[in-house]
């Protein structure tokens, strides 16, 4: 189902927006967009079968706004990147601006300035903000995300040093929202790879390739900015969805002589059959070598993080587990005495 509206009139830019379950926030990212006043935008939603008001709230602005128009799918398809295809074939415009339904543009985010800097320097193909975090009903301060090797890769405009220092390094730090790419460039590279569950990253990866290849460049700028809001649906928060997006690009797209050193995110289990999940699949992407230091590295914070919680049941299922190395199950029997050794816990402490 969808009110979009095909014009003749082919606009500059095209502002495409995914949005699943957002009904609280997208009215304010939309807004955001608005809030531009750029002349020659259109702006494309397509809701993913919320089973919240989401499309509801689109279609109240899309009453008031010939530039907004809502696709939306007759079933989840649950593929941000088959998503965001769709809303690119159904573009016409010579630049496109991504966003998500719970993000926003930041005030000093500069459309007009973007565009201009495409317009006049054609090696540019692709304009990256910067990201600054949104908390939302959170009272935590929000992680800092760029460090000296992300900025310095981000400063340089030159793909090759970006994914040397960053991407090929750690998991990426780039995402798509608030970047404006050349609808031509996307169309070269053969748009988003739909095989794949995580999209931002494999489309930055895929992206910097082809801009290195054809001797291309991007622009950071680090005066316009969008906010990533954090809240308890991000798609983030899923862990096995995250652990196996972030293996299955690395293992398909970041050369092999980076595995063994490569700085893994922190994905957290809570459940011991996922965990074991999580290391039998990084030894089938990755090999048995090269897998070693990624199941240290989610073995060790499991255990860490179920003793800070007091799951002594996690504890000792990962203890009696054959499958984890020997050097981990000690690790979690120790963690298992801490937790016995704890004030309040049944057994009297050292004096």
């Amino acid at each position: 189902m969808s009110n979009h509206k095909r014009s003749d009139h082919q606009n500059k830019v095209t502002a495409i927006v995914l949005t699943y379950n957002h009904e609280h926030y997208i009215a304010d990212c939309i807004r955001s967009i608005q809030a531009q006043n750029f002349p020659d935008l259109e702006i494309l939603v397509l809701d993913d079968k919320s089973i919240d008001r989401t499309a509801d709230v689109v279609r109240d602005i899309c009453a008031s706004s010939r530039h907004v128009n809502l696709i939306v799918n007759q079933q989840n398809s649950g593929n941000p990147a088959v998503n965001t295809q769709k809303l690119i074939d159904a573009s016409a415009s010579d630049y496109i601006l991504f966003m998500s339904g719970d993000d926003l543009l930041a005030e000093d985010y500069s459309l007009h300035r973007i565009v201009t800097h495409l317009d006049t320097e054609p090696r540019a193909d692709v304009v990256i903000p910067k990201l600054r975090f949104l908390l939302s009903g959170q009272a935590a301060s929000p992680p800092e995300i760029y460090d000296r090797n992300l900025l310095e890769g981000l400063r340089s405009s030159d793909p090759e040093t970006l994914c040397r220092l960053h991407l090929y390094r750690r998991v990426s730090r780039i995402f798509v929202q608030g970047c404006v790419i050349r609808r031509q460039t996307i169309e070269d590279m053969g748009g988003f790879d739909s095989g794949m569950i995580a999209d931002d990253y494999a489309f930055v990866l895929r992206l910097l390739d082809h801009l290195r290849d054809r001797g291309n460049r991007f622009f950071f700028d680090e005066n316009s900015s969008w906010h990533y809001r954090l809240h308890s649906n991000n798609i983030h928060r899923n862990p096995m969805r995250q652990f196996r997006s972030i293996i299955e690009v690395v293992s398909g797209l970041v050369p092999e002589r980076y595995w063994q050193n490569f700085a893994w995110d922190g994905v957290v289990f809570v459940d011991h059959e996922d965990l074991l999940q999580a290391d039998r699949l990084s030894k089938a992407y990755l090999g048995d070598r090269n897998a070693r230091g990624l199941i240290d590295t989610t073995d060790r914070l499991a255990i860490r993080k179920a003793r800070r919680r007091g799951d002594r049941t996690f504890l000792q299922t990962f203890a009696s587990c054959r499958e984890h190395p020997w050097s981990l199950r000690l690790r979690a029997r120790l963690a298992i005495a801490r937790l016995y050794l704890k004030p309040g816990a049944g057994i009297s402490t050292p004096s």
